[in-house]
This record gives structure tokens, sequence and C-alpha cells, in this order.
């Protein structure tokens, strides 16, 4: 079986191959190709000869430079994960056709080492810190102005421009001397042949091209009332970006589950797909005439005075916040463990069926929730296993109580419920449309609810054991498994101490 090394330099020479055969076509083989329906003609790279200009190198070609940039991030964890994958694969490319193309050094193991670190660190060279600014619909109060969740920060749309105000005001200037400068240079721009010369003076072109950012800004984000920050630390920008993106609607997805199915619903980030306020409907009678109705709402959901109170204070606070910080894992993977990236799936999974309109869509992805929360690996029974866990969650510590057993054979019930319906779903055996759907979605979102606000305590005892145990911080799914196999059998030993022995009966029997 060949090594790391042996497969790059197989795929290395074989691109190099692909590129002289198409290059060695002649000019009539060139124009059948481009004139053919072969995908080959459309896998080019940068000719490295004449700027601008493009070799090709093949389908399959182009599949080794995405396997051989894929094989050496994977060996290089940190780096896969601050990089841009298509950056670098482009980088790769380029680095390619100018080594071993243009300066024609011999594609050995030693060169293709040199052609991925200076891919490298040509794509590190974008790397930067940044905060991004998204804007975010959460609630029409305005009491809070502010709410911190984890690394991410919510703040009404007016404090935000408050705040900034003297840096966007010495961000246009900047962009009105630059663009003035640029109006009084005589010489011809390219783009004058596409929008045609400005008509007015150059200090009014140059606060036209200034505003132009800064205006359109200001009517997206008029639509939107709260603005979210989060800080992300170096990486390339593609990937903050989507850190950023990932760490906000982590956070929308705290809020989500305490504010519920149904409160929880309009809460989105600006780039989000939305559902409308406004609907006009339009119907004619069979005897003629139409009509008209319109109905209309607000984007963001009214709580009313004193809702952040009861959502960040107190236990359902503290549990929000513990939520919260796990957020930082989107930010700086060295922070993720196996556990609290459970939860946080869960939690993404809770946050997705929220906002369906589809009662038979929240109901599946319901359940994927408690299925993340519950399964570690694979299992013959998973319709008891997700509903005795879930069961588990919802009450907590198992105890040798009567009242306790009968609430867990309730809620193992109503879990076993919500996965059977689920599972008709999947596998075509109840309609979507089912009309009685709607009852079980509000079901399975409350155990849904309650299940994944409960696993944050569980899951921190396992930590803790671990820890206390072993010394590491970083629990996996086997010990969450031994965690949930030890409760179960509590609760085995409970019901077997509540339910009179034959003897016992026997004896009972014999005294009445």
């Amino acid at each position: 079986m060949a090594n790391k090394a042996q497969e790059h330099l197989q795929d290395a020479e074989f691109i190099f191959d692909e590129i002289m055969r198409f290059a060695a076509m002649s000019q009539d083989e060139k124009f059948a190709l481009l004139g053919s329906r072969s995908l080959d003609r459309l896998a080019l790279i940068p000719n490295p000869f004449y700027t601008g200009t493009y070799l090709v190198c093949g389908v399959e070609a182009m599949r080794c430079f995405a396997r051989m940039s894929k094989r050496y991030l994977d060996s290089r964890p940190v780096d896969k994960d601050e990089v841009d994958f298509d950056t670098f694969r482009k980088a790769v490319i380029s680095d390619f056709g100018r080594r071993f193309v243009k300066d024609r050094k011999v594609v050995d193991t030693r060169q293709i080492d040199k052609m991925f670190t200076a891919a490298l660190s040509r794509a590190k060279a974008e790397y930067s810190e940044l905060t991004h600014f998204i804007p975010c619909i959460l609630v029409h109060d305005e009491e809070p102005a502010e709410i911190t969740i984890g690394p991410v920060r919510f703040t009404r749309r007016e404090k935000f421009l408050a705040e900034n105000q003297e840096e966007f005001d010495a961000e246009r200037n900047k962009r009105y001397e630059a663009s003035l400068k640029s109006q009084l240079d005589p010489t011809p721009k390219p783009w004058d042949k596409v929008f045609g010369k400005p008509t007015g003076t150059p200090e009014e072109s140059a606060s036209e091209a200034a505003d132009f950012f800064f205006k359109r800004f200001e009517e997206y984000c008029s639509g939107f009332s709260w603005m979210a920050q989060v800080s992300v630390p170096r990486c390339h920008p593609k990937v903050s970006a989507e850190r950023a993106r990932l760490a906000v609607e982590g956070a929308l997805d705290v809020l989500r589950l305490h504010l519920g199915r149904g409160r929880g619903a309009k809460l989105r980030q600006g780039n989000s797909p939305s559902i409308g306020t406004d609907f006009v409907e339009l119907s004619r009678h069979a005897q003629g005439g139409f009509s008209f109705s319109y109905s209309f709402g607000s984007a963001e959901e009214i709580l009313g005075p004193g809702w952040f109170p009861v959502v960040f204070e107190g236990p359902k606070g503290q549990i929000l916040q513990a939520v919260g910080e796990m957020l930082w894992s989107y930010l700086d993977p060295s922070r993720t463990d196996q556990l609290n990236q459970r939860i946080l799936d869960a939690l993404s999974w809770h946050g997705q069926a929220v906002r369906e309109i589809l009662p038979s869509a929240k109901i599946v992805k319901f359940v994927a929730a408690l299925e993340r929360l519950t399964i570690t690996k694979r299992t013959e029974d998973l319709r008891k296993t997700v509903s005795r866990r879930t069961a588990l969650l919802l009450l907590g510590m198992p105890q040798n109580d009567p009242s306790y057993l009968k609430e867990f054979d309730h809620n193992c019930a109503e879990a076993q419920f919500v996965y059977d319906v689920r599972s008709d779903l999947m596998h075509g055996n109840r309609s979507p449309f089912d009309p009685e759907l709607g009852v079980v979605a509000v079901k399975a979102a409350s155990v849904a609810q309650s299940a994944i606000s409960n696993s944050v305590s569980l899951l921190n005892k396992v930590r803790e054991y671990v820890n206390e145990r072993e010394g590491s911080n970083s629990p996996k799914p086997a010990d969450l498994e031994s965690a949930y196999t030890k409760l179960e059998a509590k609760i085995k030993v409970f019901r077997d101490s509540q339910e009179p022995s034959e003897d016992n009966a026997h004896t009972a029997s014999t005294q009445e």
C-alpha cells in the first residue's frame, strides 16, 4: 500500500503527463476538444508563461489536484482548520504550473514538499483577525439594548450605529479622498467604457462613490433591529466568515431553545431565508368577483417587558450561559470536545426544527436532536435506546422512588411515541401532511427542549468524572456511553427493588 509521499508523487506525475499531453495536441485537435462536450475542455489551470491565459489539464488531473490538497491538509489538522481549502488548492495549482511546467523542476517528493510549503505560505498570507457584524432579527422589545451569549454580542441597531459612527465617518472620508484623487487623474479608466464617464463634478462623483456602500449598508440594515458582533481568531477570511456565521447561529439556537417552538421561530441572521410577515391572498367566487385579503405581522417576536430576566436569570439563565460558552469552539476548534459538540449539534437540529413550517419536518429534526444526545455507537434497538435515555435526560439522576419510576415510564413512552412517528415518516408509513402531526410536533418540541437543557448537567458530570479518573478534560463518546449504561442499570436495580419477589409475594399471601 502506497504511503502519502508515494501517492502525492503518483498524482503529480499524472498531472504533469496530462498537461504535456494536452499541450502537444495539434491546433485541429485543440479546436476539436474545445468544440466537444468533453469536460476536459473546462479543466484549466493558469498558464505560467502568459498571464491571463490557461492550459488544459483535464478533469482527472484536476481531481488529482483536489486529492493531493486534501491529503496534505489532512496531515496538518491545525492548518486544515484555519485555511480555506479552495484557496489552498488554487495555490497548489499555481505553484505546480510555475515549478514543474515553467521552471522544469524534476517531479519528485522533495519538490512536491516545497510546492505544498509554498502554497500553504501563500494561502496563509491572506490570514487575518476579523470582527464580523451580522444583522439579525431577534425581538421587537427595546430593552435590553445588548445581549451577550458566549462570544456573540447582540446590540440594538441604533446602539451599534452610535458606537461606530466616528469610524464610519473616518472610513467614508478615506474613500472620498481616494475617489477624488482618482477623479482628478486624467488617465482614462477601464470602467469608463462600461459605466461611462461621470457627468458631475469630481467632488460630486467622489461623494457618490464614497457613499455607495454605506447607503446600501444602511438600507439593508434598516430591516433588522439587531446587529451581532463576533471576533474570530486569525485564520483565512472565508473560514473566519463561516466561523462567525456558525457562532451567531449557535447563539440564536440558544435563544430558540429557551423561547421555544413558537416565539423562537422568527429569530434569524440577515442572510438566512425568512418567512414573510405581510401576506395578500386573492381568490375569485364561482359567480364572479375577486376577493382580496391582507394580513400583516411583526418580523420580530414581541415578548413584552421583563422578558430578559425570565430567560437569562435563574436556572434557565445558567444553562443558557453554559451552552453559550460552548460557542467559543466554533471560533477556535482547539477548544472543541466531543461532548460539547453533541450539545451544539443537538441545539442546531432543535433550532432548525423551530424554524420549519411543516410539522412533519419539525418532528424529524427534533428526533435527530434526541438521537445526537443519546446515541454514541451503533446499536440494534435505536428506538428503545433513544427513548430510555431521553427519559433519563428529562428526569435527571435515577431515584429509588415509585413516583420517579412511574414518571420515567411515562416519559419513556412519550419519547417512544415521538420516535415511532418520526420512523413512520422516514420509512413511508405516514403522510407528511397527516393532520395529526401538528399535535405530535408540539410534543416533540417539548421533549427535545427539555432534553437538551438537561443534557448540560449530565454531560458536565461525565466530564468531571473523567477528569477525576484520568486527569483529562476531553471525554469521549465511550465515556458518555458508560455513563448512560450505569444510569440505566440503576433504573433496573431500583425497579427490581420496588417489585416484590415471588417468595415475598407468597409469604404476604399466606399471612393474609
